[in-house]
């Protein structure tokens, strides 16, 4: 059901505005994900490239290896995206979905955004939905993402 938590509360009955998206047919999903930077850099010596290659789209390695002191954060806080937009979805990491069917790219003005590929837009279309607005942030410890999926 969508807007119910996993403690079983409709968000949008809440805050009086389930009935008014109902109406006017928008579905609206969010999905929020922290990442703790010493494990992710703890990945990704342990697994080096190969994790790497597995987890982000070229663009995104890219881009991630130009911050050499800070790599590893720019790596996590997309990461973080990554899995926001799949909890957003409510599926994880299933039905065929790849971590790299979900990139995360840097605008002129340097927003980040989020293009889905694969079977995680299949699902994302397949809910109705067409718009992905992400947030992210990292400082020396933590990255945290949050997204929201409109439709």
């Amino acid at each position: 059901m969508a807007g119910v938590s996993k403690i079983g509360c409709d968000w949008g009955k809440v805050w009086g505005i389930s009935a008014v998206m109902d109406q006017i047919g928008v579905h609206l999903r969010h999905g929020i994900d922290m990442v703790d930077i010493s494990r992710f850099k703890a990945l990704l010596s342990r697994h080096g490239e190969k994790a790497v290659n597995r987890l982000f789209t070229d663009g995104e390695r890219d881009y991630c290896k130009r911050f050499s002191g800070q790599m590893a954060q720019h790596f996590a806080v997309r990461f973080a995206a990554k899995e926001a937009v799949l909890k957003a979805l409510g599926t994880g990491l299933g039905l065929g979905m790849r971590w790299r069917d979900v990139e995360i790219q840097r605008g002129e003005s340097g927003e980040p955004s989020v293009v889905l590929h694969g079977r995680v837009r299949e699902v994302f279309e397949g809910l109705g939905l067409s718009r992905v607005v992400v947030s992210l942030t990292h400082t020396e410890h933590s990255a945290v993402a949050s997204v929201l999926l409109m439709g």
